[in-house]
């Protein structure tokens, strides 16, 4: 899973990457930070690795990507283009960070504090780049249409009337995925790299002082970009502080400030929702580990996470709810109480799913 984090000179959203990724980071040939891997923090792990004894624990992880600096003039639609395109286009899900905090120091680049404002304008950058990408291929479609014949035209014509329901769409302030009727549309629209295409999120940076306004902030945002992208009020400064501290340190710090929750965890359940994953366990003496799937997948796919050998001479699947198991306390016990399930190759795996793969290559 690739999230690209994106948005204004000044918007915080570095500070969001490395708070994001604990400034464990990977620098691109210019020495800007472009990717890092984040580990999910995901309490279930730590109590399957308990009851198992695990000599190892392994999270799910996110690589997110921090975009390279816009150009002068990105949010006012122009700026996406050459290899910011291109980074964004390879990502699974975008964020768009705006900005919401108060620094004398650092200066808002349109002098103003509007977030709303920022975010309707990001939107509305997105959206223009694909509207370039469409009027190319509808541009291309028609020139080909001349020299067709009229059994030959029909696919191009199907292509040209979707792609001009797109844009349709983007005219009237929706996203393309909003058009998309079934799988045959998103297939034949997968290669443009179409930016609304992606699930989106947009990050409001908040200060401290206004994290019990946070709920407020984000109807506000969420009523001005009239779009179904998802929006997380976040105070990036504070994460990126916390996200240096030891565990029990960080959790402390976040109890004398009545923070119940990591505004990262806030951001990564958004991005989960919005990419349609869920979180299976595999666990042993060895290593308790979370994979990250698709909702839907079934369990010899899923097997295919773990190894591919697992998925090609899958037998058959043994498994055990999470909440099964803790009820339980250990695996010997809940398999005296027949909660052990077998299940084939098509059995749709669900979100806490304790899984062993029997498999024979």
């Amino acid at each position: 899973m690739q999230i690209g984090i994106v948005g204004l000179p000044k918007s915080g959203k570095t500070t969001l990457f490395m708070a994001a990724t604990r400034g464990k980071v990977q620098k691109g040939s210019n020495g800007e930070l472009v990717r890092g891997i984040a580990k999910i923090d995901d309490n279930r792990l730590e109590k399957l690795s308990e009851i198992y004894d695990s000599k190892k624990t392994t999270s799910a992880e996110i690589l997110y990507l921090d975009s390279p600096p816009p150009k002068e003039g990105f949010g006012k639609h122009v700026g996406i283009e050459g290899n910011l395109l291109a980074h964004l286009q390879g990502c699974d899900e975008l964020i768009i960070v705006v900005r919401e905090f108060s620094d004398a120091s650092v200066p808002h680049i349109n002098n103003t504090l509007d977030p709303s404002s920022d975010a309707v304008e990001l939107l509305m950058d997105l959206s223009f780049v694909d509207q370039g990408i469409l009027e190319r291929r509808l541009t291309k479609l028609t020139e080909g249409l001349k020299s067709r014949k009229a059994i030959d035209k029909k696919p191009i014509l199907r292509e040209q009337d979707l792609l001009e329901r797109i844009s349709r769409s983007l005219n009237a302030g929706k996203p393309a995925h909003e058009v998309l009727k079934n799988e045959q549309e998103t297939k034949i629209i997968k290669g443009f790299g179409l930016l609304t295409t992606k699930p989106l999120i947009v990050a409001v940076n908040i200060d401290e002082a206004s994290i019990d306004r946070s709920t407020d902030i984000e109807k506000r945002v969420s009523d001005a970009i009239e779009n179904n992208a998802k929006v997380v009020p976040i105070c990036t400064k504070l994460e990126s502080e916390l996200s240096e501290m030891n565990t029990q340190d960080e959790l402390d710090f976040r109890n004398e400030l009545n923070i119940k929750e990591s505004g990262i965890n806030r951001l990564v359940r958004a991005s989960y929702d919005s990419l349609g994953l869920i979180t299976f366990f595999t666990t042993s003496a060895d290593e308790t580990r979370a994979w990250s799937i698709k909702k839907g997948t079934e369990a010899q796919m899923a097997a295919g996470q773990v190894h591919t050998d697992m998925q090609r001479g899958f037998i058959r699947a043994e498994i055990i709810s999470y909440e099964q198991l803790i009820y339980c306390g250990n695996e010997s016990i809940a398999r005296n109480k027949g909660l052990l399930r077998q299940e084939g190759k098509n059995y749709a795996m669900q979100d806490g799913d304790v899984v062993k793969f029997l498999f024979n290559v």
